[in-house]
């Protein structure tokens, strides 16, 4: 009788997942969901903000050649071996500066969002809300409502 503690254990699951999608609509009230929304659209603008600055740094450097040889470095970075045959010393200092500086761009868009949701929602919230919309279409249809009223809004 192995299969019975199994069987339990899926029913336990299954009813636990239809709790939760049908309890789902009323912990997501439309004041959290317009926050959600809110705090996506802010970190998506400062990502643009960001990959804007880097992609500007990338093609102002001269050793670069507004960006082609960056591409082309990048490309062959997967290879170590042939980096050290096709880039010269400068192009690999200038490459690892701009490989840094999208790192520290990376880590400022992870701090200020988690800033965001931890003072503007909370982390359990964000998550909870993000769940829902994925898999409640009740809750993902009021979330695409609110997303396309912020995107007019701009």
């Amino acid at each position: 009788m192995k299969s019975a503690p199994i069987l339990t254990l899926i029913l336990f699951l299954a009813a636990k997942s239809a709790v939760f999608s049908q309890s789902v609509p009323s912990l997501v009230d439309d004041t959290d969901l317009k926050l959600y929304v809110g705090i996506e659209d802010s970190v998506n603008s400062l990502k643009s903000k960001l990959m804007a600055e880097y992609r500007d740094l990338v093609v102002s450097d001269p050793l670069m050649a507004s960006g082609k040889r960056f591409l082309e470095i990048r490309s062959m970075a997967k290879d170590q071996g042939s980096l050290a045959d096709k880039v010269t010393a400068d192009e690999l200092s200038a490459f690892r500066h701009l490989e840094e500086c999208y790192e520290s761009y990376q880590d400022s868009l992870r701090i200020v969002k988690t800033e965001l949701l931890v003072s503007e929602l909370g982390i359990e919230k964000f998550n909870m809300i993000r769940r829902a919309i994925r898999e409640n279409e009740e809750v993902r249809a009021r979330y695409e409502i609110f997303a396309r009223k912020e995107e007019v809004a701009l």
